[in-house]
């Protein structure tokens, strides 16, 4: 793996059809909207706990839910099981800090090992470069759990090499690969 610094230019993102036997969500607006508002609410709300008690991608799909899109039991995401949602070659690659102030609200976003190949972390797309996500201090920024919203077009967090920067105690740095997908 690479290192975080501003060394060569991003490669460019690539996007395939989306598989036959995906579900679209119903409301992605909906979707963020909720993600939005739970974020917003007192700690101790139990919207709040719910979203700030569950797995990364399960709150992400959660909030899918709660719009009206899927049935959560059609929505299990883990680490090692995630194509049905984000399959990196069925997804956009976010390289940028201004590629990922364009990613539509809504969207389903996956940091990526490029070691492992499997999803680390899930986040919600909520506008404006911004994404609602719990557990987020595995990518370097937010806090360990909690429903939060986060600025993910932070020029500071990408490199050249198209990759996003997550700096942990110590000085520790890790490059992650970051697609998202908005039909899913």
């Amino acid at each position: 793996m690479g290192n975080c610094l501003k060394s060569s230019s991003p490669a460019g993102g690539n996007e395939l059809a989306r598989p036959n036997n995906i579900q679209r969500v119903s409301d992605l607006n909906g979707a963020a909207t909720y993600a939005r508002h739970v974020a917003g609410l007192d700690h101790t709300d139990p919207a709040y706990v719910d979203l700030s008690s569950r797995m990364c991608w399960n709150a992400v799909t959660r909030c899918a839910e709660v719009a009206g899109g899927m049935l959560q039991d059609s929505m299990v995401v883990s680490s090692n099981s995630y194509d049905h949602f984000i399959p990196k070659l069925d997804a956009r690659r976010i390289t940028t800090a201004a590629e990922m102030a364009n990613v539509p609200e809504g969207s389903f976003i996956g940091f990526f090992d490029d070691d492992t190949g499997f999803i680390i972390h899930a986040m919600m797309a909520t506008g404006n470069g911004q994404a609602a996500g719990n557990k987020n201090s595995c990518i370097g920024i937010g806090a360990h759990v909690g429903w939060e919203i986060l600025n993910l077009a932070d020029n500071e967090r990408w490199n050249n090499n198209g990759m996003w920067c997550a700096i942990f105690a110590r000085g520790h740095v890790r490059e992650i690969s970051v697609y998202y997908r908005l039909d899913w």
